[in-house]
């Protein structure tokens, strides 16, 4: 292929990019010094002047990535690319006051990473205090609570053992034991094969008790989830 001379606006374009910084320097050591170097073609064809195509690099690893060596060195076309989509983001976004090294902007990237995963695991724990409060608000109101309801809830809340310590986890399973006793007491007092009498005050007394254990459950609901959810 026969050798087309870049644009000059192409090359000032790339060197204000770059601000002349080899990205390859950048990528495999940190280095961030300014360099003297020249304009070369990543894919090794100097008819291609597309703007992708090139990028600044110092002068040895200009002559490492364009000759023989490239090759045990393993200087890759898509591996510079990298290096460079890198170092030009670098400086779009921070300039060049301050600019950090590899291992710093590493961390900085893997800090955001962390903090996005730990506002999803945030909303998964919110989510599940949601569906606690709702499953007892149903019951306060109903002074009962539906079987579906209490299939939802199961459903919904399956997922607390992976994000909270065993002390929700054990709530959960209590709250959902404490519905289904309400619903068996509720089921009792409404047969009419249960006669006035010492049985039914005892079932009725047992299904006052639950619910003020549900009443109480509810208010302190907050403090079992503080330790979890608080800011």
């Amino acid at each position: 292929m026969s050798r087309k001379k870049v644009k000059q606006t192409t090359q000032t374009e790339i060197l204000y990019k770059s601000r002349r910084r080899c990205p390859i320097c950048y990528g495999l050591n940190g280095d961030t010094d300014i360099k003297k170097g020249q304009i070369a073609h990543l894919d090794q064809d100097s008819s291609n002047n597309d703007f992708d195509n090139l990028a600044f690099l110092c002068f040895d690893h200009h002559d490492e990535f364009d000759g023989k060596t490239s090759q045990s060195k393993s200087l890759q076309k898509d591996e510079v690319k990298k290096y460079r989509d890198d170092l030009y983001q670098i400086f779009e976004e921070l300039g060049t006051e301050n600019l950090p090294d590899l291992e710093v902007f590493e961390e900085n990237t893997n800090n955001v990473e962390r903090d996005k995963l730990e506002f999803d695991v945030y909303q998964e724990k919110i989510k599940i205090y949601r569906e606690i409060r709702k499953f007892l608000g149903l019951i306060i109101r109903d002074a009962d609570i539906e079987i579906k309801d209490m299939i939802e809830f199961a459903n919904k809340t399956d997922e607390a053992v992976f994000l909270f310590d065993k002390d929700i986890s054990k709530l959960i399973a209590e709250i959902y034991h404490q519905a289904s006793q309400l619903r068996y007491t509720n089921k009792r007092l409404n047969s009419r094969y249960l006669d006035v009498g010492r049985e039914r005050t005892r079932i009725a007394e047992e299904n006052m008790e639950l619910l003020n254990w549900f009443s109480k459950t509810t208010k302190e609901l907050k403090s079992h989830f503080y330790p979890y959810l608080s800011l």
